[in-house]
């Protein structure tokens, strides 16, 4: 199985001046690879690599991937539904394979 998470870029820069680290998304991949070695477990964290450019998807392991897992909390959290939408629109995948 391919599981992709994905941390959202901070739209509001000055929150992120000093940077931060997903740690949310490192610690579930790292999980999920502890007890199911057998699962491909990928990690995406758009403050360093957009994953869209012009409306597609520029990170192939996401059109592949089984499930995927969007982190979130109050500053991201309007990214996160636009990322989970723009995912479901190109992929197909229903709420239940994106959350």
């Amino acid at each position: 199985m391919k599981i992709a998470f994905i941390e959202p870029e901070i739209g509001f820069k000055p929150y992120n001046a000093l940077g931060t680290f997903p740690l949310g998304i490192l610690y579930n991949a790292t999980t999920v690879k502890k007890e199911r070695p057998e699962h491909e477990v990928l990690c995406f964290d758009e403050d360093s690599r957009p994953i869209f450019q012009d409306g597609n998807i520029i990170e192939p392991y996401l059109l592949e991937a089984d499930a995927i897992g969007i982190s979130t909390k109050t500053a991201t959290a309007p990214r996160a539904y636009a990322i989970a939408d723009e995912l479901r629109k190109i992929t197909g995948k229903t709420y239940y394979d994106i959350i």
